[in-house]
């Protein structure tokens, strides 16, 4: 079956039609490629509508909640100090694994490393005991 999509008005093959049950052929309106087009240009120009709904699915955060955490820590990780690096302009939303309580805003580095430590005070202890033991002293020159 060929259908012909409304947007670049090309026909094409119903398989370049991402799959619609609410309608009659079955499939969308517009061609995937078009799709495609559309949902990217639209994440580009939407950053804050993605980040809203990011952090209402994943932390049941408000946007202006958010907001009032990065002001109240002047935009930097509670723990190392520096702000967000690389293509995120967003710091992470640091929270308990078992009760899911929100604690402060991190950056991806600390966020990470406390989450591959798994929040395990006493590992975390460890690790530091470990890093003393082996600590090497730099020299200036």
């Amino acid at each position: 079956m060929m259908l012909t999509c409304t947007k670049c008005k090309e026909t094409k093959p119903a398989s370049a039609f991402h799959q619609d049950r609410s309608r009659s052929s079955g499939r969308r309106y517009w061609c995937k490629s078009c799709s495609s087009h559309y949902r990217s240009h639209w994440v580009e120009t939407n950053p804050e509508k993605i980040r809203a709904k990011s952090l209402r699915r994943h932390h049941k955060l408000t946007l202006e909640e958010y907001t009032a955490m990065w002001d109240w820590q002047q935009g930097l990780c509670y723990i190392c100090g520096n702000p967000p690096t690389g293509k995120s302009k967003w710091l992470c939303v640091d929270h308990d694994h078992a009760t899911n309580v929100k604690r402060k805003l991190l950056c991806q580095s600390c966020n990470k490393g406390l989450g591959n430590f798994k929040d395990n005070i006493e590992l975390l202890r460890l690790a530091i005991s470990y890093l003393e033991e082996h600590q090497t002293t730099k020299t200036l020159q």
